[in-house]
């Protein structure tokens, strides 16, 4: 017996079986068939859906969302198919397919469209020689691929015209044969298999046409001629016309022909009739507007010339054909003037003088219409001018010095006063305009400056002006009247300065131009920016300005420029690009405490005008000591307590209040601490000047100027009664009130009241009422006065029937 000995001991013989083959991949089933259906409206439709991995029999089910109306599912088959009837879209329908095995489904999205139809249309009648356009449409579909003639014959000399993928088609052309012509259009689907048609009929006669009844336009007083045409129908031919056609112009009944000259403009609207000369005569009309425009003229208003200065003007004409062109047939322009075929005459006059010209435009017509005329164009001075406005003003008992503006003309000038006069101590010296003296007396004096230049003849301009003379406000154009300034930055914009006037102080033997000084507190160690701006504000010839930074005793610091701030406080210009100067310092002084300091701004050339202004930009300092705008108001009411605290804003450590000029209201007083305060014994009005000072070393000193009226309580006078009013007539009483400090303000108020307005701001009862009856209300007044004072009482007004 043999027995199989398998895995014991080594190098025997053995055998193994094959590994087992892989399991088959899972079935996956696909559906191909395209996501996007589309169908029509009343058209069968029929989609056979595919599908692939399917291992076996496929069954097919809708598992979300409707067909559209009308179509259903082959669940063995797969086939969509049916009549759709409704071409609303139903929304996505999932289909799935499926075997023992697997599944697999697809959304889908129909289109469902309406059907493809031609429009219905009916062709006019064409005639023989006579261009003819029928325009075809179709709708329903989402668009047309081709048109064509699937049967019949188009009339002769006419064709079929579409465009890609349009729902229009155009039949057009010239006929040249008579007859009936029947035809069948058809319109195929871009995207469904579905098709139209619609049979028509065109009929091409020899009937008489008017093939051209459009007149050209023409133009007044130009020669005119043009030509209407017609076919067809039995020479010759005979032309009439109704309406009205412009003066000047005729028609020749043999020929169709309009000529002639018209004499006047507008829209002329015709109906032309052409008839023809066969046995029965036959006949055809057409109507449209002759256009006849205005006559070509030349509207001369050239802009006054002047020697020296651009010159610029545009020519204008009317009427006639847009666009024109404009030459100089004769003559010449002024030297330096040139005209633009546009019609620009441009350049800049160089010599005095008239100059002749002939001005000629033509315009666009064919062929073209040209009217001339001659042209003066005088080359003179610029018009003499005076400013106006008002002169520096002047503070009273010292020299003054100011001058009439005055340009253009020929000079050299003359000027004087015509009407007013100036304030007592000043005179004006003719030849130069400046106006010097003394002003003796506060006021404001009005007159007028008249100015007589040098030319032949000679030309004269006035202007109203004025002088303001006042008590002096004091300067800035040493240390010791330095202007405290802060960081402009805190004023939104930099400063507005000026330096003025030429000559200070104006008596001097030699120019000796004005300087600013401006007093600057900062903390020691901290960095100051300083910076002009006047030639990169004004433009060109403006103040070569020049800043240095001063220490009280007037000693240029040393201490500008970074890195090391060891240059001294002085600068003329930025750079190359400006004549504005600036400068950046580390302030001097003991860590923790302040330094004051002084800015000097000044012209260098040293020939600074009046009133020559820059601006001025300051970082890097402490606000100065400046009095709040604080509402002490206008006025009290005697016997009333008054309190105001005083403040401040800026300065260094606490302040200090005084009386610094002037008197309080009796019963008022001021304290150190700022509390003006008190109970006024006495009515009248009171100017007085409040001083802060702060405790800087130096300190600063701050005053303000008020004035104060003191007056009587305030009291209604009227009668509580008022006086009658009559029914359906106008009313109008106004309150009457004693004491107060105005204005007045008034309140009314009433639960029962007719139509009669009270204003608040007169107190007046006004306007007209039917209402009859006695009628109540509130009145009440109240004053400005800081407290109010004010009083109330209750009126009646009686309305009655008046004769």
């Amino acid at each position: 017996m043999l027995a199989w000995l398998t895995g014991c001991g080594g190098g025997a013989a053995s055998t193994t079986s094959p590994p087992p083959p892989p399991p088959p991949p899972p079935e996956v089933i696909t559906i191909t068939t395209n996501s996007n259906l589309e169908c029509a409206r009343n058209v069968q439709f029929s989609q056979n859906l595919q599908e692939t991995g399917a291992s076996g029999t496929v069954s097919w089910s809708i598992i979300s969302g409707q067909l559209p109306s009308g179509l259903a599912l082959d669940s063995a088959t797969g086939v969509l198919s049916g009549t759709p009837t409704n071409s609303a879209a139903s929304g996505p329908v999932t289909i799935q397919a499926a075997d023992a095995n697997a599944k697999g489904s697809q959304t889908f999205n129909f289109s469902v469209f309406l059907q493809l139809v031609i429009n219905p249309v009916t062709p006019s009648p064409a005639h023989l020689n006579v261009s003819y356009s029928l325009s075809i449409t179709a709708q329903g579909s989402s668009a047309v691929n081709t048109w064509s003639i699937v049967s019949g014959q188009l009339p002769t000399g006419l064709s079929l015209g579409t465009s890609p993928n349009s729902t229009n088609a155009l039949i057009s052309g010239t006929p040249t044969q008579t007859g009936t012509f029947a035809f069948t259009i058809q319109a195929t689907d871009f995207t469904l298999p579905q098709t139209a048609t619609l049979t028509l009929s065109i009929v091409v006669d020899s009937r008489l046409t008017i093939t051209k009844s459009t007149l050209k336009n023409g133009e007044e007083n130009q020669p005119y001629s043009d030509t209407f045409a017609a076919v067809n129908g039995t020479p010759p031919l005979t032309w009439s016309i109704s309406g009205t056609l412009p003066t000047g112009l005729t028609l020749n009944a043999a020929t169709g022909d309009v000529s002639g000259t018209p004499t006047e403009w507008g829209g002329y609207p015709y109906t032309v009739t052409v008839t023809d000369s066969s046995p029965t005569p036959t006949s055809d009309t057409a109507q449209n507007i002759l256009n006849i425009s205005q006559a070509l003229q030349i509207v001369a208003n050239l802009n006054p010339a002047y020697i020296d200065e651009a010159y610029t003007t545009s020519l204008t004409a009317i009427g006639g054909v847009y666009p024109y062109t404009w030459a100089i047939p004769s003559g010449s322009l002024p030297p330096g003037l040139t005209l633009q075929a546009s019609g620009f005459i441009t350049g800049t006059p160089t010599q005095l003088g008239s100059y002749n010209f002939v001005l000629q435009v033509s315009d666009s017509s064919v062929p073209p219409a040209s009217v001339t005329q001659a042209i003066t164009l005088n080359v003179t001075p610029t018009p003499l001018s005076v400013l106006g406005s008002p002169q520096s003003p002047a503070p009273v008992n010292i020299l003054y010095h100011s001058q009439i503006p005055i340009s253009g003309g020929t000079p050299p000038y003359t000027l004087g006063i015509s009407s007013g006069g100036l304030p007592p101590g000043l005179t004006l010296d003719p030849t130069t305009g400046y106006i010097d003296g003394t002003p003796m007396q506060v006021g404001t004096y009005n007159f007028t400056a008249v100015g007589t230049d040098s030319g032949q003849p000679p030309q004269t301009a006035t202007a109203n002006d004025f002088i303001i003379i006042r008590n002096g406000l004091g300067r800035n154009d040493s240390i010791a009247t330095a202007t405290p300034l802060g960081n402009s930055a805190n004023v939104n914009i930099p400063y507005v300065l000026s330096i003025s006037p030429y000559i200070d102080p104006i008596n001097a033997a030699t120019p000796n131009p004005d300087t600013d000084y401006y007093r600057l507190v900062a903390n020691a160690g901290s960095t100051v920016h300083v910076e002009t701006f006047a030639q990169r504000s004004w433009g060109a010839d403006t103040l070569d300005s020049v800043i240095e930074l001063l220490d009280g005793n007037g000693a240029r610091l040393q201490s500008c420029v970074a890195p090391g701030y060891g240059a001294s406080c002085i600068n003329d210009d930025i750079d190359a690009t400006t004549l504005d100067s600036a400068l950046d310092m580390k302030v001097p002084g003991a860590a923790g405490t302040q330094t004051t300091f002084y800015v000097h701004v000044f012209d260098w050339r040293g020939d600074a005008r009046p009133d020559m202004q820059y601006y001025l930009n300051i970082s890097g300092v402490m606000e100065p000591l400046t009095i709040a705008s604080t509402n002490i108001g206008a006025g009290s009411t005697r016997g009333v307590n008054y309190s105001q605290q005083m403040t401040s804003t800026g300065g260094t450590g606490s302040v200090t209040w005084a009386l610094d000029s002037g008197s309080l209201p009796p019963g008022w007083a001021l304290t150190s601490s700022g509390l003006l305060s008190g109970v006024a014994t006495n009515d009248g009005t009171y100017t007085f000047t409040i001083r802060a000072t702060d405790s800087g070393n130096p300190p600063e000193i701050a005053r303000a100027q008020y004035t104060m009226t003191i007056a009587e309580p305030l009291v209604i006078t009227t009668s509580a009664t008022l006086p009658n009013a009559c029914a359906n007539q106008p009313y109008s009483f106004t309150v009457q009130t004693s004491g107060g400090l105005p204005p007045i303000n008034f309140s009314f108020f009433s639960l029962a009241w007719m139509s009669i307005n009270f204003n608040t701001s007169t107190g007046t009862f006004s306007g007209t009422t039917s209402a009859t009856g006695t009628f109540t209300g509130s009145l009440g007044a109240q004053d400005s006065a800081k407290p109010p004072s004010g009083q109330g009482q209750t009126v009646t007004l009686t309305v009655v029937n008046c004769p």
